[in-house]
C-alpha cells in the first residue's frame, strides 16, 4: 500500500535527476564546440569573430541546439565566446517548471596564438 503512495515521489525524484544530468550534459557539448571553434580562429583557420559566431551557430545546429544568444570578442589577444541557451531544450520529461524559465551561460576563453606579420 505504501508503494503506491510513494511510487510518484521516486518517479518525480528521477525525472528531476534525468533532466539535470541533460542539462549538464548539453552545457558540456556546448562548451566543447566553443573550445574547438575558438582553438580554430586562435590558430588563424578563421578570419573573424563574426565568422567565429556563425561557425559556432553551426555546429550547434548540427546537435539541435539553439541558442537565444551567441556571441565572440577578441580583446587584448584574448577571444571569449559565449552563448546563452535556455534549459528547456536541454531537458527531456519537461516536468518541472523551474527549468522552462532557466538559461545556461556558456562561456569559453582562448589566447590567439596567430598573429599576422
Amino acid at each position: 500500500m505504501e508503494t503506491v503512495i510513494w511510487l510518484p515521489f521516486f518517479i518525480a525524484a528521477f525525472g528531476f535527476m534525468v533532466d539535470l544530468a541533460m542539462i549538464f550534459n548539453g552545457q558540456a557539448k556546448v562548451l566543447r564546440v566553443l573550445q574547438d571553434v575558438n582553438r580554430e580562429y586562435s590558430v588563424g583557420n578563421i578570419a573573424s569573430t563574426a565568422d567565429t559566431e556563425k561557425q559556432v551557430l553551426a555546429e550547434l545546429s548540427k546537435m539541435e541546439i539553439w541558442p537565444s544568444a551567441a556571441s565572440t570578442t577578441q580583446v587584448a589577444g584574448n577571444i571569449r565566446s559565449t552563448v546563452v541557451i535556455p534549459t528547456r531544450q536541454l531537458t527531456i520529461t519537461h516536468f518541472f517548471g523551474a527549468f522552462a524559465s532557466l538559461e545556461v551561460d556558456v562561456t569559453a576563453d582562448m589566447t590567439v596564438e596567430y598573429f599576422e606579420g
